[in-house]
């Protein structure tokens, strides 16, 4: 009896995983999933519980403040319930009217029209509302400070702005976090507070430009959105070619403002990047460099990681008589790059000066500065080209290591082969460089090859 039960259950079940999943319950579940992750951003949560006793304790308060530390908190929680609760409501209401599903990227995109204005608004305010709590928070605790924490006021407030209101950048300096390239310099706590307890006024410009970015985009952004809601929709059907040309203009001007926004919180970055490295002992500060000529410079490490990764694998996949032999070749291979890895990272730090310095206007440029950036390049490409050489070499070597271990040896070949292509790059490269360095010294007979002006002829 009890076996044509569970054949007809198991049939049941087979029949009901038969069944295509319901295209209309996906796309709903996809809706409600990226909706709840877009008002979480428009709207970030404020400090819970335990946030809030992690940062009293980081600046070192403890029982005999904790009298005061109750107070401040309650007035926090007075401050920012509410309206937390208010604003989750009132986005959470026209997200669907101001954001449409992308079907091909499964990501909400914004909708011009009033629903988004009204979005946008509430958010800015929101977060403004939230940094004003945050900021008295944090420094409440701070007046009540008696003995010094394991963090200072700035450092906490650095962390806080950065979760609360960071956000991607085109610059890698305004991407660089302070808090982690402390980490990165591994001192013990002694030391590392009395850096921190140093870099206090630094570190405030650092939280202090980190909202202030987002202020400004947060503005922008509603500007934007104010401006496609007046236009009214599908304007650009019926726009003459000046009127066209004239609101992409406006457009353009907002987009700018959002990139030149970064540029304060990248110089604050710097400020507080120098100040640290010239305060650590030199195996840290080392460290720490490292640490940012990664984060700004990435692809200068490129061909060196992805090499490193292959000759892990190569070895993972070979016997180990084999594998002793790569991963000897991998450990030589690191101590040979390391006296350029510096030396890259200088180099492209001239070639970031050089650009600067030539500006982004549009040519024709000074051929003096255009000369500067030109060398600074193939400068760095030299530099590039000798660490290729050597990781060519080591490739080599393990290549002949893993003969007859196809796996180890398919891994090693790709990468010779990945060096081989970047060698060729590297060629088109300094080809360029060369050419753009002979037009200049073309296009003004007479000219000095450093791209100077001649000399004015004398007067008559």
């Amino acid at each position: 009896m009890l076996g044509p039960m569970i054949a007809a259950l198991v049939a049941c079940i087979a029949t009901l995983a038969a069944v295509p999943p319901d295209p209309d319950a996906a796309r709903a579940a996809a809706q409600q999933s990226a909706e709840r992750d877009l008002v979480t951003q428009l709207v970030p949560a404020p400090l819970g519980a335990d946030a809030r006793r992690a940062m009293a304790a980081a600046l070192g308060l403890g029982t005999t403040e904790a009298e005061a530390v109750t107070l401040l908190d309650a007035r926090y929680q007075a401050a920012i319930e509410r309206r937390h609760h208010d604003a989750e409501r009132a986005v959470r209401a026209r997200i669907a009217s101001s954001h449409r599903l992308a079907p091909a990227t499964g990501a909400l995109e914004p909708q011009p029209g009033p629903e988004l204005v009204a979005v946008l608004r509430e958010s800015a305010a929101w977060r403004a509302t939230l940094a004003s709590a945050d900021a008295e928070w944090v420094q409440g605790l701070a007046d009540q400070r008696r003995s010094v924490g394991p963090e200072g006021p700035s450092m906490v407030l650095v962390r806080r702005a950065a979760e609360r209101d960071g956000m991607p950048a085109s610059d890698p300096l305004a991407d660089v976090r302070l808090p982690e390239l402390i980490d990165v310099a591994g001192l013990e706590p002694a030391p590392r507070r009395a850096i921190e307890e140093a870099m206090e006024p630094v570190l405030a410009r650092v939280a202090a430009a980190i909202a202030a970015r987002r202020r400004t985009v947060d503005a922008a952004e509603v500007e934007r959105a104010a401006l496609l809601e007046s236009w009214g929709p599908s304007w650009r059907l019926t726009a003459d070619l000046p009127l066209a040309a004239e609101r992409e203009a406006a457009l353009g001007r907002i987009d700018a403002r959002v990139r030149a926004a970064e540029a304060p919180l990248a110089a604050a970055n710097r400020e507080a990047t120098s100040t640290l490295l010239r305060m650590l002992p030199s195996a840290a500060a080392d460290r720490v460099r490292d640490r940012v000529d990664r984060l700004l410079w990435p692809w200068l490490g490129e061909s060196e990681r992805s090499l490193d990764a292959a000759a892990h694998d190569a070895a993972a996949a070979s016997p180990a008589a084999v594998a002793e032999v790569i991963e000897a070749a991998r450990a030589d291979l690191r101590t040979r790059l390391e006296p350029t890895r510096r030396e890259a990272a200088r180099r492209a730090e001239r070639i970031d000066a050089a650009a600067e310095a030539l500006g982004d206007g549009a040519a024709p440029h000074e051929a003096a500065a255009v000369l500067a950036l030109l060398e600074a390049e193939s400068s760095l490409e030299d530099v590039l080209a000798r660490r290729r050489r050597t990781m060519r070499e080591a490739a080599e070597r393990m290549r002949r290591a893993a003969a007859g271990e196809a796996r180890a040896t398919e891994l090693i070949e790709e990468r010779i082969a990945a060096l081989e292509a970047a060698a060729r790059m590297a060629a088109w490269r300094q080809s360029g460089f060369d050419a753009r360095r002979e037009e200049l010294r073309t296009a003004a007979p007479g000219a000095p090859a450093d791209g100077s002006a001649p000399p004015a002829p004398a007067a008559p």
